[in-house]
C-alpha cells in the first residue's frame, strides 16, 4: 500500500537530483518514458513523470530547469501542479510555439489561460519557474517576475465554484520532445 504524504504551505519539500538518484516509484512515477540522471540533473527526453507518494496543498512549487530550444512546432512541454486522477492542474505549458500559464478545473476544462512571451534569455539556460497557489489566487513567475495571475471570486478570472482549492496536487513534468529538458532542483514551500 502506498503511503501518501500531503505537504502544505509552510512545510518544505525538495528534490535535488545531485543528491537523490531517479528510481521509478521512489520520488516520481514515470507515466511514460524512462527519465535519467545526467550531470547531476534529472533529464526528461520523451518522458512524463509525476511525484509519487507526495502531494502538495497550497504553497509554491519551483522548478529549476533548462528548456534547450525556443518553442517551435511539435513541442510539448508541461510542468507544474497536476492531480494524478486528472482532477485539475496548474501548469506552464509549451505546445508548438505557444507558451502559456494554464489552470484546469476538476473536469479537465481550461478555466484560465494567459500567453507568456518567450524571452530568448530562457533558451538553453537554467531558469526558475514558480507556481504559487493559495485559496483564491494562482501566480506564475519566471525568475521572480510574475508572468500570469489568476484570482477566484466575483468578477474575477475564475469563478469560485471552479477553483480547485480542496484537491491536493502532485508535482508534474512532461517533455515529449526528443531533446533534453534538464531539471537541477525542485522546491516546495
Amino acid at each position: 500500500m502506498l503511503d501518501v504524504k500531503i505537504v502544505r504551505r509552510g512545510e518544505i519539500w525538495q528534490y535535488n537530483p545531485a543528491i537523490r538518484d531517479y528510481t521509478d516509484d521512489d520520488v516520481f512515477h514515470a507515466i511514460s518514458g524512462t527519465p535519467t540522471i545526467a550531470s547531476d540533473k534529472l533529464r526528461l527526453n520523451g518522458d512524463e513523470i509525476i511525484t509519487y507518494g507526495t502531494v502538495f496543498q497550497f504553497g509554491s512549487l519551483e522548478f529549476y530547469l533548462t528548456i534547450p530550444a525556443v518553442p517551435t512546432t511539435g513541442d510539448v512541454r508541461q510542468f507544474g501542479f497536476k492531480n494524478n486522477g486528472d482532477l485539475g492542474k496548474m501548469i506552464f505549458n509549451i505546445t508548438d510555439t505557444d507558451f502559456t500559464a494554464d489552470v484546469y478545473d476538476a473536469a479537465g476544462t481550461v478555466i484560465g489561460q494567459k500567453t507568456i512571451d518567450w524571452d530568448t534569455d530562457w533558451t538553453a539556460e537554467e531558469v526558475r519557474y514558480r507556481i504559487t497557489w493559495d485559496e483564491r489566487t494562482i501566480c506564475f513567475a519566471i525568475d521572480d517576475v510574475i508572468v500570469a495571475r489568476f484570482e477566484a471570486g466575483f468578477d474575477k478570472e475564475i469563478i469560485d465554484s471552479d477553483i480547485m482549492n480542496k484537491f491536493p496536487m502532485n508535482g508534474y513534468l512532461k517533455n515529449t520532445n526528443a531533446d533534453n529538458m534538464d531539471i537541477s532542483l525542485i522546491n516546495y514551500c
